[in-house]
């Protein structure tokens, strides 16, 4: 179990904190698009203030020059952390924010305002294969 009594899956060998993130992965495989899991973004680099901080994103799906971020989420893994690792993303890295998908297991967060783009998982393969076919 992981800190958010989330069950760990297994696809293909890859590992996932949760069956609904790699129900997402099974969802971008099926769109034929190449997937990379676990994608490191850096935020900050250290200095005498801050130590470096540093965010997995859930899956980078790429193709030639078009990256879209994507992050499985769910109301109790939206934390102060995660929102504040966000803002920090925003300011620093905009042009990665803004191919930022968050990817919710109901209609219940479609268009979450908090950070940027949000849809339902069952919009994902429409809305991935709009962008990539």
């Amino acid at each position: 179990m992981t800190k958010f009594n989330a069950q760990r899956t297994n696809v293909n060998g890859i590992k996932f904190d949760s069956i609904f993130e790699s129900r997402v992965y099974r969802i971008l495989k099926d769109c034929n698009v190449a997937v990379a899991t676990q994608y490191p973004i850096y935020l900050l680099q250290e200095n005498k203030w801050f130590k470096a901080t540093n965010w997995k994103c859930d899956f980078l799906v790429y193709e030639k020059e078009k990256r879209l971020l994507i992050e499985a989420k769910s109301a109790a893994t939206i934390t102060r952390e995660f929102s504040l690792k966000m803002r920090i993303l925003s300011h620093n890295a905009p042009l990665l924010y803004e191919n930022l998908l968050f990817v919710f297991p109901s209609t219940d967060f479609d268009g979450w305002e908090n950070h940027g783009k949000s849809i339902s998982v069952n919009n994902l393969e429409d809305y991935v294969n709009g962008i990539f076919k």
